[in-house]
């Protein structure tokens, strides 16, 4: 394996590393703010979309770590597979005010 090579695979498993961190981090702030809601005033809906939320999160971050995956495995598509992991990882934290509110408006 050449330094090139072995530097790519390095930074794709920092990445999915990351990755991981946050799909726990994730799930531990929704355990959280489940038990803070855990109260007959706060409205169903809230509780759904906060749930929907971290499971559409969660479903973009297991996507990256398939992309990961894959450039490990076949060791091709370096570059855009690298731009998709880092648009993974600072996409959902820019717009997570816009998703949420969208799964909390959104009508089923």
């Amino acid at each position: 394996m050449s330094a090139k090579t072995r530097k790519r695979k390095t930074f794709i498993l920092i990445m999915m590393a990351f990755f991981v961190l946050k799909i726990i981090l994730l799930w531990i702030n929704h355990f959280q703010m489940n038990e803070r809601f855990d109260s007959p005033l706060v409205p169903e809906g809230i509780i759904d979309a906060h749930r929907d939320y971290s499971m559409f999160v969660t479903g973009v971050y297991v996507l990256a770590l398939l992309l990961g995956l894959l450039y490990i495995l076949t060791k091709k598509l370096f570059w855009l597979i690298a731009i998709l992991l880092v648009l993974a990882f600072f996409v959902p934290s820019f717009t997570a005010e816009y998703i949420q509110d969208y799964f909390v408006h959104a009508e089923l």
